[in-house]
Protein backbone atom coordinates (compact mmCIF):
# COMPACT_ATOMS: atom_id res chain seq x y z
CA UNK A 1 0.00 0.00 0.00
CA UNK A 2 1.42 3.39 -1.01
CA UNK A 3 0.54 5.76 1.85
CA UNK A 4 1.81 8.85 0.02
CA UNK A 5 -0.35 8.09 -3.01
CA UNK A 6 -3.40 7.49 -0.79
CA UNK A 7 -2.83 10.78 0.99
CA UNK A 8 -2.21 12.71 -2.22
CA UNK A 9 -5.33 11.21 -3.83
CA UNK A 10 -7.43 12.07 -0.79
CA UNK A 11 -6.25 15.69 -0.83
CA UNK A 12 -6.70 15.99 -4.60
CA UNK A 13 -10.11 14.30 -4.82
CA UNK A 14 -11.85 14.80 -1.48
CA UNK A 15 -10.25 17.44 0.80
CA UNK A 16 -12.81 20.21 1.44
CA UNK A 17 -15.17 18.70 -1.08
CA UNK A 18 -18.64 17.18 -0.60
CA UNK A 19 -16.98 13.76 -0.47
CA UNK A 20 -14.77 14.83 2.46
CA UNK A 21 -16.23 12.29 4.89
CA UNK A 22 -13.53 11.12 7.28
CA UNK A 23 -15.40 7.93 8.14
CA UNK A 24 -14.67 6.71 4.62
CA UNK A 25 -10.94 7.36 4.77
CA UNK A 26 -9.66 6.75 8.29
CA UNK A 27 -9.55 3.74 10.57
CA UNK A 28 -10.13 5.41 13.94
CA UNK A 29 -9.67 2.17 15.89
CA UNK A 30 -6.22 1.74 14.33
CA UNK A 31 -5.47 5.40 15.14
CA UNK A 32 -6.26 4.81 18.82
CA UNK A 33 -4.01 1.77 18.93
CA UNK A 34 -1.22 3.69 17.16
CA UNK A 35 -1.46 6.54 19.68
CA UNK A 36 -1.45 4.13 22.62
CA UNK A 37 1.72 2.48 21.33
CA UNK A 38 3.39 5.86 20.82
CA UNK A 39 2.42 6.92 24.34
CA UNK A 40 3.85 3.73 25.84
CA UNK A 41 7.14 4.10 23.95
CA UNK A 42 7.43 7.72 25.13
CA UNK A 43 6.50 6.73 28.68
CA UNK A 44 9.13 3.97 28.74
CA UNK A 45 11.79 6.40 27.48
CA UNK A 46 10.76 8.98 30.09
CA UNK A 47 10.98 6.41 32.90
CA UNK A 48 14.45 5.16 31.95
CA UNK A 49 17.22 6.08 34.39
CA UNK A 50 19.33 7.61 31.59
CA UNK A 51 18.38 9.88 28.73
CA UNK A 52 18.52 8.32 25.27
CA UNK A 53 21.59 9.10 23.19
CA UNK A 54 22.28 9.24 19.47
CA UNK A 55 24.54 6.69 17.83
CA UNK A 56 27.93 8.06 16.78
CA UNK A 57 27.69 9.81 13.39
CA UNK A 58 23.98 9.11 13.20
CA UNK A 59 22.15 11.31 10.65
CA UNK A 60 19.45 12.32 13.13
CA UNK A 61 21.94 13.01 15.92
CA UNK A 62 24.10 15.10 13.60
CA UNK A 63 21.06 16.97 12.30
CA UNK A 64 18.96 17.42 15.44
CA UNK A 65 21.22 16.55 18.38
CA UNK A 66 23.07 19.86 18.67
CA UNK A 67 22.21 22.16 21.53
Amino acid sequence: MDGKKLSDDYVRLHYHAPSDDMSQHFDFDASVEFMQINFLVGYDVAQAPQRPTWNMNDFFGNTFGHR
